[in-house]
């Protein structure tokens, strides 16, 4: 009984001294706090516009290429059905095997080229929002604001606490363009 009395009083005092030095700072000078919508700044800003649209290009002639190859193997798949009467069973099943190893190499070949695109995008997005952030540390120390928080996190917030529209500006003159290349693995 004894030990745990002497336990309360140590994690008594431990908490006031860890608690005094926080009400000390808030009674000096308050926290000042700002708000910033990061999926605006992502999708308002220049750099990620045009990287959507090359990627939507890409996507695109993707697409298109996929289109031209389905064709091409329906073409061959309705030719080999006019063949089979004309070929013997186990040339008939080469062909068949053939063109089934055609269709899974160009399926492979395109799923490929996808995640590439995503990957492309998820490598643009995580470096816009590493300059970003950048950003918003350079304006944090200019205006002297202790705390940033996401709008993501913010339930209620005074519109003069929202830094979104001067990120987006800085954003817009500081990164004109991100690379829309493949993720290269680190």
């Amino acid at each position: 009984m004894l030990k745990n009395l002497r336990l309360f009083a140590v994690l008594t005092v431990m908490a006031a001294v860890a608690i005094t030095p926080l009400t000390a700072v808030a009674a000096d000078a308050p926290l000042k706090i700002a708000v910033v919508n990061y999926n605006r700044v992502i999708d308002g800003s220049t750099a990620a516009t045009k990287a959507k649209q090359k990627l939507a290009a890409k996507r695109d002639a993707l697409r298109k290429e996929l289109i031209a190859k389905e064709k091409d193997l329906r073409t061959k798949q309705q030719t080999l059905v006019k063949e089979k009467a004309k070929l013997k069973p186990e040339d008939f099943k080469v062909k068949v095997k053939d063109l089934e190893k055609e269709f899974i190499s160009t399926n492979e070949k395109l799923n490929k080229q996808k995640a590439e695109l995503d990957g492309a995008w998820l490598a643009a997005d995580r470096d816009l929002r590493e300059e970003m952030l950048k950003i918003i540390a350079k304006i944090a120390e200019a205006e002297k604001i202790d705390l940033v928080l996401s709008s993501d996190s913010v339930v209620i917030a005074a519109q003069k606490l929202d830094i979104t529209a001067k990120v987006l500006a800085d954003v817009n003159k500081t990164v004109s363009e991100i690379s829309t290349s493949p993720a290269k693995k680190k």
